[in-house]
């Protein structure tokens, strides 16, 4: 391996105070406004001077973030004008804003493969997500729209969306609550670590020791 062959990705979402994670835990709009805007080059000191929505202000501690996302087309508010920081983030929301970002193709009167999502507001956006191999849906044959996103879950999204990781080769976990047995494991380490990596020889993303 020679150096040319390394490439760097920079961490885009941090523990809590505690040290843990909370895998568990769910996550806000604002929070997910945040992650997506550190991928893309947006530094946390960076600041606005107006209001994005009309329920964000701008000394709001993530209007820089939310103003970023919004300008990108990425995150949107409701009919009122409100883009609601504080509510937890839903599935289908989420698939909303995946939809967004990656410009998938919205094909409408395609087969429903979820078994809960027929006549669902976002059923379309959820289907073109499968299609682009974003999402999946659980054992019994369900994609749970409207149940809030968890911490684990939306990384494992964004790292699809944005084509990273997961990262392979991590020997010391990032946080105590997320051991290396733990079902996103190598995905929340590719969201948490400043790392150089490489494709290994069965085409994954492998950390350079």
């Amino acid at each position: 391996m020679n150096e040319q062959e390394l490439e760097e990705h920079d961490a885009y979402i941090k523990g809590f105070a505690d040290g843990t994670f909370g895998p568990e835990k769910n996550v806000t709009r604002a929070q997910v406004a945040t992650m997506i805007a550190r991928i893309l080059g947006y530094t946390d000191d960076q600041s606005v001077d107006y209001s994005p929505f009309k329920d964000i202000p701008s000394g709001n501690h993530a209007a820089g973030a939310i103003a970023f996302v919004k300008e990108a087309g990425i995150m949107n508010g409701d009919a009122n004008g409100n883009f609601r920081a504080s509510e937890n983030i839903t599935r289908a929301q989420m698939a909303t804003v995946a939809a967004n970002f990656k410009q998938l193709d919205i094909q409408e009167n395609v087969d429903i493969t979820f078994n809960d999502i027929d006549g669902h507001w976002a059923q379309w956006i959820i289907e073109a997500n499968r299609n682009a191999g974003i999402i999946n849906g659980r054992e019994d044959g369900s994609f749970a729209p409207d149940q809030h996103l968890t911490r684990a879950q939306a990384v494992v999204m964004m790292n699809r969306m944005f084509e990273r990781g997961p990262l392979n080769g991590v020997t010391t976990p990032s946080f105590p609550d997320v051991k290396a047995t733990h079902w996103a494991f190598k995905e929340i380490e590719e969201a948490a670590k400043n790392h150089s990596y490489y494709i290994n020889e069965d085409s994954a993303e492998q950390l350079s020791e």
